[in-house]
């Protein structure tokens, strides 16, 4: 008989998931820590509806046969009913083999190609490379690496809003870029228009971007 582990991970979620992620806000609002806040909590049905939301906004951006897209959704909601990164991942392979547009990244795309500088995760996932060969398959899986990455940030920067927004309109915030020249500027572009009474303000500014908001 193999060991139940999903009965056991059912048992702890359900009695004390919640407690848990109260704990967890309530040592960052104490604490003063961050990351704390950026954990979802599978099985939670309002965390849910907001990682759903935050996925849609991100789907709403590309160009998809309607049946693939639906498929794309209903591994999305697998994927954070079982909080597994790789399961998330798995969730966009419908893409894979699909002709898809990305008009948002090819925005980015070409700003990025005329100044001749790539932002961290776009140089990561090997853009660049796909690019300067010309290489349409290798190409559409470098945009697959980077939208899943937009996906789960924008997922837990919409989380993070409804927990945080509120804290950090009173004890004030600031942009924690990514880490990349790149990402330095935009986000600094970008600041101004970043609202704590409206979540789609807030980061990622582009796809593949690594900022966040943050308590100042």
């Amino acid at each position: 008989m193999s060991f139940p582990y999903n009965r056991i991970w059912w048992f702890w979620q359900s009695h004390f998931g919640r407690l848990s992620r109260r704990f967890n806000i309530m040592a960052c609002l104490l604490l003063g820590t961050r990351e704390r806040t950026n954990q979802l909590t599978p099985g939670d049905a309002a965390e849910e509806d907001l990682w759903l939301n935050a996925a849609e906004h991100v789907l709403a951006s590309i160009t998809v046969p309607a049946e693939t897209l639906q498929t794309v959704r209903k591994h999305w909601i697998r994927a954070f009913r079982s909080g597994s990164p790789r399961i998330i991942r798995l969730a966009l392979t419908p893409l894979a083999n699909t002709n898809w547009d990305w008009p948002e990244f090819d925005r980015w795309q070409t700003r990025f190609k005329e100044i001749q500088e790539w932002p961290y995760m776009w140089s990561r996932c090997n853009v660049p490379e796909a690019i300067e060969a010309g290489d349409a398959n290798w190409l559409r899986q470098a945009k697959i690496d980077v939208l899943d990455h937009t996906l789960m940030t924008k997922a837990y920067s919409r989380v993070r809003f409804e927990r945080m927004a509120n804290f950090f309109s009173e004890r004030g915030w600031r942009i924690a870029d990514g880490g990349c020249k790149v990402e330095r500027q935009i986000a600094e572009l970008c600041k101004p228009d970043v609202s704590m009474n409206d979540w789609q303000t807030w980061p990622p500014f582009f796809p593949g971007d690594r900022s966040s908001v943050t308590g100042s």
